[in-house]
């Protein structure tokens, strides 16, 4: 398990997005945030090739709050982990162009 901290709620959120799309289970599932009990905070869960206690499983999570940690376990190889940073970095850059008034092209 490793802790990353992202600059803030939007780019956990597009962390865990990008995760679960390049999940094997579950790809076309949105995580959303939300209040989960045992958590002071909400949390968001992406978990799309989680298998029981396996060392194979790609899954992360994050509770939405300042330092905006996210943990993440798992995956076979660093290329899976790779593919999820890169779409996660291309993600926050097209969501700061949109916001700037630019087009998302």
């Amino acid at each position: 398990m490793q802790a990353v901290q992202l600059g803030g709620r939007q780019e956990l959120i597009a962390f865990c997005e990008a995760m679960q799309r390049h999940s094997t289970v579950g790809s076309y599932i949105r995580p959303t945030q939300g209040v989960t009990p045992g958590y002071g905070s909400e949390v968001i869960f992406a978990d799309g090739s989680f298998v029981h206690v396996a060392t194979a499983e790609l899954s992360c999570d994050g509770p939405l709050r300042e330092p905006c940690t996210v943990f993440v376990q798992g995956g076979t190889h660093h290329m899976h982990w790779a593919l999820v940073l890169l779409e996660a970095v291309v993600a926050d850059l097209l969501n700061s162009r949109e916001e700037k008034g630019g087009s998302p092209s």
